[in-house]
Parts: C-alpha cells; sequence; structure tokens
C-alpha cells in the first residue's frame, strides 16, 4: 500500500491558490465512510465519463483547503469502475458490483469504492480526489463531499470475508470477498499482494457443526466455480479459494509472486533479482483461520483437494502445513516446479515471470529459495523429521503438460525419505476425462480422505515388493498402470500410547476400469509410525518389534530397532498377507511385559526438534505417579534451570524455551525416585 503524496496534489494546491480561473472543476460529490471489522469502506460518486483516477487520503486533521493537502497521506488509488466486481462479473457474464457489508445491497455501478485495512486505533479524517489523464483539472476540497467532516474512529481488528450472493447456478454456494491490502506491519493481516489492494474470491459450500472440512483448488485458467464441491462427507463444509491474476500468467499455483510482479500490467517481465512473496498462500491460510474461528467445523478434519494447478495446491498445502492439514488427493499435480527439461515451455515461460528463473531461484518469505520450496523432492528430504500429511495423488505418463518425468524423481525422494501416502499412475494424458481412467475407481472414492486426522497415528510406508515399476520417465518403460503403497491398507484401530504403538496391515485388492488387481499373497514393506500423539520415539532407547499373522496368530517376524539421529523409527519390510499382519513396538525397556505392565521402568523423554532454536516441546513417559523432577543442566554438569518440580501420571509434555540461553550442548534430566533418564539437548541460534 503506497503512502505518498503525489505530484498531482503540488499542481493542484498551486493551481486552486491562482488568481485564473481553472478550465474545469472536477469535484467529487456524496463521500460516504464507514468503519467495520477491522476494515474502512470507502464510496463516492463517480465523476462523468471515464478515465479517471480517484486517490484516497488520510490525515490526522480536517481538509478543508488544498493548503490542508499539506497533512495528508495518500492510502491507495483507484478507476472508474471500483466498485465493479471484475471477476464475478466475466464469471457470471452480468454486471456484479460488490457489496460492502454482507447485510447491505451492492454499490450502484456509479459509485466509487475503496476498502482500507486499518493497522491501529485511532481517529482518521480521509477525503477522494480525482484527476484525468491530459485533462487540466483543478480541485475544489468540499468539506462534507470530498472530505470527512468528522473523523472515523477505527481499531486494529482482524477483517472478515464478505458475504457477496449465493448461487444456484451455475453452482451452488455461497460467494464471499475477502478484500486484502499491501501492508506488511500486521502478522495476523500480513500483506496479500505488493501494493495497494486486491480482492480474493472464495466460495463456501456450508456443512453443519463439527463436520469437515475441504479446500478445494481449481485447475489454472478455471475458477473458483469449478472448485465448489466437495467429497460428499456428511456435514461437510467446503471452502473454494479462487487463484486469478489479470495478467498473461492467469494464476500463481496458489502461492506467490515477486514483490515487483505488477498486477495492473498483463505482461511482467522474468525478475532478476529480489524476493518471491506468498501473498495467495497467505491469503488461504487466513481464510482458513477464519473458518476456525466463524464456521465450528473439525480442526482436527482439515483436507485439501484439487485437479492440475489445484492438484498442487493440495500437494503443497499438506506439506507446507503439515500441522494444519491433514490429508491432500491431487489430480494430475505438478510437484517438481524446479524440474528440468521441460514438457511445456509456455508453462516455464510463465514461471520466469512470477518467480524468476531456475538458475537464479530467488528467495521467498522463508528462506528458501522458490524452486526448493515448491519442489516435491526438496519437501521430502525437508520433512523427513517431522513428517508431511499425507497425498493421494493419480498422475498421467502422456501427462506433457505438468510432466511424466518428474514424478520418477519425485517417487524416489517420497521413498527415501518415508514422506509416506500413496500414489497412482496410468496412461492418462492431461486433459483425459478423470472416468475414462484407469484409475477412475480408486480416484472417485474421495471420503477415503476421511481416514486421516490431526489426531491420529498413520503408517508412512516405503521400499513396498507389490509396487509396479513407474519406469524411467519415459512411457517406453515401465508399468502402463501401477501405484506406490496402494497395494497396502491398515485397520483404524491403532494403539499409540506412551510406551506402546500397534498397527494391523493387510493386502488389499485395486480396483480399474481393465480389471482387478488381486490382492497380494504376500508383500515386504517398511513402515514408519507417522504423526505420533503419544507413543515416545528418542534416539536414547533401543526398540523391540512383533509382527503376528493375524489368520494363523503366529509370530512371522521380530526384531530389535534403534531410532536414527533425529529420531524416526523404521520398522523393516514387514511381511504382510490379505489376512493381515499386526505390529507391536515398544522400547526394551519393557520389551515382553504384558500390556498391562506396559510402562517404561525409566522416563522415556522425546523432543520436537532437536537441536532447538528458541522454543521446543518436550514430552515424556514416566513409570508410574508421584514426584517428577526435570531439570537442564549445561555441559560443565552446572543446573542451568528447573523446569518442572511436581506430581505426574502417565504420560505428560513440557515447553523447554531456549531463547535466553547460550548456543551449545546441555543435558535435560528426567528423574522419578531412583528412575531416571537423560537427553541430550543442542541449542542455536
Amino acid at each position: 500500500m503506497s503512502h505518498r503524496r503525489l505530484p498531482l496534489l503540488v499542481a493542484i494546491t498551486a493551481t486552486a491558490m491562482m488568481v485564473s480561473a481553472p478550465a474545469h472543476a472536477a469535484s467529487v460529490k456524496n463521500f460516504q465512510v464507514e468503519y467495520r471489522a477491522g476494515q474502512t469502506y470507502m464510496t463516492w460518486d463517480n465523476l462523468p465519463g471515464t478515465g479517471w483516477s480517484y486517490h484516497v487520503y488520510e490525515s490526522p486533521v480536517r481538509v478543508s483547503s488544498p493548503a490542508d493537502i499539506i497533512y495528508a497521506t495518500e492510502v491507495g488509488a483507484v478507476g472508474d469502475s471500483s466498485a465493479v466486481d471484475q471477476r464475478l462479473s466475466s464469471l457470471l457474464g452480468e454486471l456484479c458490483t460488490y457489496r460492502p457489508d454482507s447485510a447491505m445491497a451492492p454499490v450502484s455501478a456509479s459509485k466509487g469504492l475503496y476498502v482500507h485495512t486499518s493497522l491501529r486505533t485511532r481517529d482518521v479524517y480521509y477525503l477522494v480526489i480525482a484527476d484525468s489523464v491530459g485533462a487540466n483539472v483543478t480541485m475544489d476540497i468540499e468539506v462534507g463531499q470530498s472530505s470527512l467532516m468528522w473523523p472515523v474512529h477505527e481499531e486494529r481488528a482482524l477483517p472478515r470475508p464478505v458475504w457477496q450472493r449465493t448461487l444456484t447456478t451455475p453452482v451452488s454456494g455461497d460467494v464471499y470477498v475477502l478484500f486484502t491490502s499491501g501492508s506488511n506491519e500486521w502478522h495476523a493481516f500480513p500483506a496479500m499482494t505488493p501494493r495497494g489492494t486486491r480482492t480474493l474470491h472464495f466460495g463456501l459450500k456450508r456443512g453443519e457443526p463439527g463436520g469437515g472440512l475441504l479446500l478445494h483448488g481449481h485447475g489454472r485458467g478455471g475458477s473458483f466455480f469449478s472448485a465448489m464441491s466437495g467429497t460428499g462427507k456428511p456435514g461437510e463444509w467446503v471452502i473454494a479459494m479462487d487463484d486469478y491474476l489479470p495478467t498473461d500468467d492467469v494464476g500463481d499455483f496458489y502461492y506467490g509472486f515477486t514483490e515487483a510482479y505488477d498486477l495492473g500490467s498483463t505482461w511482467n517481465p522474468a525478475p532478476r533479482r529480489g524476493r518471491v512473496v506468498d501473498y495467495t498462500d497467505r491469503g488461504v491460510m487466513f481464510l482458513l483461520d477464519w473458518a476456525e474461528r466463524e464456521i465450528g467445523h473439525d480442526r482436527k478434519r482439515v483436507y485439501a483437494m484439487g485437479g492440475s494447478m489445484g492438484g498442487s495446491f493440495a500437494s503443497f498445502l499438506a506439506w507446507h502445513h503439515p500441522d494444519r492439514i491433514a490429508a491432500a488427493m491431487a489430480f494430475i499435480p505438478k510437484v517438481c516446479f524446479g524440474y528440468t527439461p521441460d514438457s511445456y515451455p509456455n508453462l516455464r515461460i510463465s514461471f520466469d515471470r512470477l518467480w524468476g528463473t531456475v538458475n537464479t531461484n530467488l528467495p521467498t518469505t522463508n528462506g528458501y529459495g522458490i524452486f526448493d520450496w515448491l519442489d516435491g523432492r526438496f519437501m521430502a528430504r525437508t520433512l523427513y523429521r517431522h513428517g508431511a500429511s499425507p497425498v493421494m495423488g493419480f498422475v498421467g505418463r502422456n501427462d506433457v503438460v505438468v510432466g511424466w518425468p518428474e514424478k520418477i524423481a519425485f517417487f524416489d525422494a517420497m521413498q527415501s525419505n518415508r514422506m509416506g501416502g500413496t500414489w497412482y499412475w496410468d496412461s492418462r494424458a492431461h486433459y483425459d476425462p478423470s472416468n475414462t481412467t484407469d484409475w477412475w475407481p480408486v480416484q472417485q472414492n474421495w471420503q477415503q480422505l476421511y481416514r486421516y486426522s490431526l489426531d491420529r497415528s498413520y503408517p508412512a510406508l516405503s521400499n513396498c515388493t507389490a509396487d509396479q515399476d513407474p519406469g524411467d520417465g519415459t512411457t517406453l518403460t515401465g508399468d502402463a498402470t501401477g501405484t506406490i503403497n496402494g497395494a497396502i491398507d491398515w485397520d483404524d484401530d491403532i494403539l499409540d500410547e506412551p510406551a506402546r504403538y500397534e498397527i494391523t496391515l493387510r493386502t488389499r485388492p485395486l480396483p480399474t476400469l481393465s480389471g482387478t488387481l488381486e490382492a497380494p499373497a504376500i508383500a515386504h514393506v517398511d513402515v514408519t509410525p507417522r504423526r505420533l500423539q503419544e507413543f515416545l520415539v528418542t534416539t536414547r532407547v533401543g526398540y523391540h518389534y512383533d509382527a503376528y499373522d493375524q489368520a494363523t496368530h503366529t509370530l512371522v517376524a521380530s526384531g530389535d530397532l534403534q531410532a536414527d539421529s533425529v529420531a524416526i523409527l523404521t520398522v523393516p519390510q514387514v511381511p504382510v498377507t490379505p489376512a493381515g499382519t499386526r505390529i507391536i513396538l515398544q522400547p526394551l525397556t519393557i520389551a515382553g511385559v504384558s500390556p498391562s505392565q506396559g510402562t517404561p521402568r525409566q522416563p522415556v523423554i522425546a523432543l520436537s526438534a532437536n537441536p532447538v532454536r528458541g522454543r521446543a516441546t518436550v514430552r515424556f513417559a514416566w513409570p508410574g505417579s508421584g514426584r517428577v523432577q526435570v531439570e537442564l543442566f549445561d555441559a560443565a554438569g552446572r543446573r542451568v534451570r528447573s523446569v518442572y518440580d511436581g506430581a505426574a501420571q502417565g504420560a505428560g509434555e513440557l515447553a523447554l524455551a531456549t531463547s535466553d540461553l547460550a548456543p551449545g550442548v546441555y543435558m535435560l534430566s528426567a528423574r522419578q525416585g531412583a528412575a531416571h533418564g537423560v537427553e541430550r539437548v543442542v541449542v542455536v541460534r
């Protein structure tokens, strides 16, 4: 959002003070201002004709004459059709104007509209001044007409999306608009556009309190209209986010663009420097925050889905925000934006204009290069420690738009980093109707998303012997139809306790249009428990697993395990049959005891992050009830602080703050009576 005084104002002031009469006067009339929910809505009567620009100014004092303009600062400018909702008008084929308030009628097309986001609590005056390129214009400032007589009282508060209308055709649902700004001064409502204002449209299909929430993305060049549908799950809410740019690039794949990108120009050059800002992703996450405050859905059951560009939206939303998204389903997505050579060069040209070239790899707002942050291979490596939200993806070997070779590279990274999820491929091309593709019988089961929840563990599978061969990225190699992890299913009765983890896996048949792939008689697969709720995994304790065949109740595999350096535990090559295999995992300190005795003999400690940068969550499993002491010692054995001293029962959780500590190695001691556990903690800045 610009804060400046234009040279126009100097000319206006000087001209207004001249004795000679102006060529013609152009005074704005009926300037109305109203504050609501963190934003100030301003309307006025447009001047006759076209080609006008309307400049909105704020001032700490009333602006009664041109001389008072020295106190004013421009906050934004709009053209002469600012009340017209250009996006909705083009989608519906009729003139649509904005509602500044859900309870109000749409603004007349003859009005001007500007929405300013309040950043602080204050009383402020506003005025609007019009100019026209090539016209000899002077301005009479008229208090009560173009300038406020009395200040408006503003407060810094979270803006709310504004309901615009309910549609029954061509789609059904409610249409909302979020008026955003270019201000970056408030973390709760960050900039969602480089400058000025921008309106973000989305559709809402209403569900029931406690129902799940689906974030649905559309394809490039489409609109949120095509995403206003859900999985069919009873009670489900759907937010269909619009990704639209009024430029040759059409959309930004639900992420953002550089700070220099000009939304007012149809064509932008490829930037060589600068920063890529997640403007659109911020909008998506703000709407998710709004939904959590307003609609009452189940926060543990939030999902993402979409096709093509919307498939990329679903995948990266799950990978970028695994703490908010339970699972995603992606159809024909691009998952490695940095992958070259390109199968569709015209798409690369658009990426270059939005984000710069692959070789430049401009930084994003989080510090990563844009073609790292938008690359599934990089995300697999980055998320190895904490785990990704699982994605069910459907891709095509003949897809020359988003590309098939990139999927081979992604599959390799997905497997080696225990990413989990399930991927399916067949011979589809990018624009083939989904119901004609081989995996349609599996793909159409959208409600399979609901087996995942943020408060429930799931198995990340890898290196399954029942996987088909995707080949080397050409259509001459590999299986025409295949899956990674699709042949393995699991039961929902997962036991996830502090010192015991159990899960049943089984092979399953898979229907395709060309016939059913029978369940393998036996398959071997690596199993990595992810999204653990209570089971503690630490590098300080060994683990033991037993695997039992569910048909014969016989032991088919067992062994001792050690978590790796970042406390990830994987059970290797478990034999799985259609009848099922039950895996039981326990710390070695209690292996062999009965379930009723399944508590650790010493405190078990697990950190949410290690090294620790500023703050971490520490989870404990205690031997029993009674007083416990948690203390932090430096490398010389000196006690730095007492973290906790009190009663505990079973599993516990504490916050460990390290921002005031010098970088280095510390020891976290957990003691309960004679039982004592220690964890090495590395503190970094």
